[in-house]
């Protein structure tokens, strides 16, 4: 049973906002009218009526696409941001543009790509130069004595460990809010990514004990990625993942084989958005927001997949499955 919300008044402007935002998502059927689109060319016209609309024009090329779709989602988080109580809810979805600054900066790159929202431009520099003791706790926090060592990781081994911290962080965000309901949001989807990551491990034949000493830990969901490990067949998984994931990663499995982890991301996804139904239901409170910034992340999504796999010539069938639902 979820958990019954508690209103807060103190949200209630921000959520008053949010209440006409609502109003210009998408339904379901849009994403699906673009990918049916004959000539890529019609798509722009449709964008005009998305929250894209002030970020695209005849003469920008689709190329930087991605670039623009990224920049509409940022603006408007950083917007709503600035009149929460509480910056966490807009913080969790700004946080993994920190750690791709990050990410960049551990590979030598002094050039800062994204905003800087948790590391600022000062620490960043410093870890380019080869500084390891101003990284942020959830990267000192990965076991196995890594940051004497973070020089010679391979980008592979890397990418797991900044996958780590950046849950490690996520889920500390979410119990900053007291909320029940985005605790239990947040923990779901910390042991989503984490499946996908060692999934991805399997896949490339890599030995998952290697991976745990650089992923973990990530809270309660390390006994159930101690247990995967020990399986290397993914066919015993679905009993080991807790609750209806377990059910979905069963399902996902139906798939042909290299579609199996996608169709994983997208059903999960759309769990992770019921679980987020009652904030979007809630006058005034932090759930509110999480629920719509969710859902405009969903749509952000949908609207890349229509678009980028259009201009990549992706059979339609194949971007029709990778549609996320809209719940909330």
């Amino acid at each position: 049973m979820l958990p019954k919300l508690r209103q807060q008044p103190k949200w209630g402007f921000v959520c008053g906002r949010i209440s006409v935002l609502e109003g210009r998502l998408l339904d379901d059927g849009f994403c699906t009218m673009l990918i049916g689109q004959e000539k890529v060319e019609d798509i722009l016209p449709h964008l005009q009526d998305t929250f894209l609309r002030d970020y695209i024009d005849a003469a920008a090329p689709f190329t930087e696409f991605s670039a623009l779709a990224d920049r509409c989602f940022r603006d408007l988080v950083q917007s709503i941001r600035e009149e929460c109580p509480s910056t966490i809810p807009a913080d969790l979805f700004m946080l993994g543009w920190d750690y791709l600054n990050l990410k960049n900066a551990l590979a030598g790159q002094s050039d800062i790509v994204f905003p800087c929202t948790f590391f600022p431009e000062e620490l960043l520099d410093a870890v380019e130069k080869g500084e390891r003791g101003v990284l942020p706790l959830p990267v000192r926090e990965a076991g196995g004595g890594v940051l004497c060592e973070m020089g010679d990781l391979e980008p592979a081994l890397m990418d797991v460990l900044l996958d780590g911290a950046y849950l490690r962080h996520f889920l500390s965000l979410a119990a900053e809010l007291n909320s029940p309901l985005i605790s239990l949001y947040a923990e779901e989807r910390v042991l989503v990514r984490s499946v996908l990551v060692y999934w991805r491990a399997v896949r490339q034949q890599r030995p998952l004990s290697v991976f745990q000493q650089y992923f973990l830990p990530v809270g309660d969901v390390g006994a159930v990625l101690s247990e995967l490990a020990g399986l290397a067949d993914v066919q015993a998984w679905p009993a080991v993942i807790p609750g209806e994931l377990g059910d979905l990663f069963g399902e996902s499995l139906d798939a042909p084989e290299d579609e199996q982890p996608s169709r994983f991301e997208v059903l999960a996804s759309n769990y992770l958005m019921r679980l987020l139904e009652p904030g979007a239901f809630q006058t005034a409170g932090p759930e509110r927001v999480v629920a719509f910034l969710a859902a405009f992340a969903r749509e952000i999504q949908n609207i890349r997949v229509a678009v980028s796999g259009r201009l990549s010539q992706i059979e339609p069938a194949i971007l029709l499955r990778q549609l996320r639902e809209r719940h909330v």
